[in-house]
């Protein structure tokens, strides 16, 4: 397909969707490796679950790119699918693809922080030198572990 086109910025922005795609399969494969073909589903694996997380935020990244790539190629060749349908059909397609696949890896992201919000949460309590309890629960995690303390009860 590159073969068939002639122009030197537009050659090279179809060679970027490439390798950008070439990036997002790579990132695919370790996404794949992680899971292990199955989805993370125990609350003990909370740092799995976490950096499930960062590779579904690495994919969708990476999709978002290779969307705009396109996007600026069909904004710079407003004729191209007169001038070079093949071009045009065969990244029309892709984008397409990438559009559904993005929605789908956006549900994902969802899904995952949704259970590392719920299942991976801690709760501690301790009595104060007044002999009040006070409780602390790590807030909603981030995909690198960390957490926001909210701290309930008399201080």
């Amino acid at each position: 397909l590159l073969d068939s086109v002639t122009d030197p910025t537009l050659k090279g922005s179809l060679e970027s969707v490439v390798t950008s795609l070439s990036s997002l399969s790579s990132t695919f494969t370790a996404l794949a490796s992680l899971l292990g073909g199955s989805r993370v589903k125990r609350a003990t694996d909370c740092d799995q679950i976490s950096n499930t997380i960062v590779q579904y935020q690495s994919i969708k990244t990476k999709i978002d790119s290779v969307i705009n790539i396109i996007n600026t190629i069909f904004t710079d060749y407003p004729g191209l699918e007169a001038t070079s349908k093949n071009v045009f059909d065969k990244i029309f397609g892709i984008k397409s693809t990438l559009v559904t696949k993005l929605s789908s890896v956006e549900t994902q992201i969802s899904s995952y922080q949704n259970t590392l919000n719920q299942d991976c949460a801690t709760t501690t309590s301790k009595t104060t030198p007044a002999g009040t309890m006070q409780s602390t629960t790590s807030g909603p995690r981030a995909p690198d572990g960390t957490t926001q303390p909210k701290t309930t009860g008399p201080t």
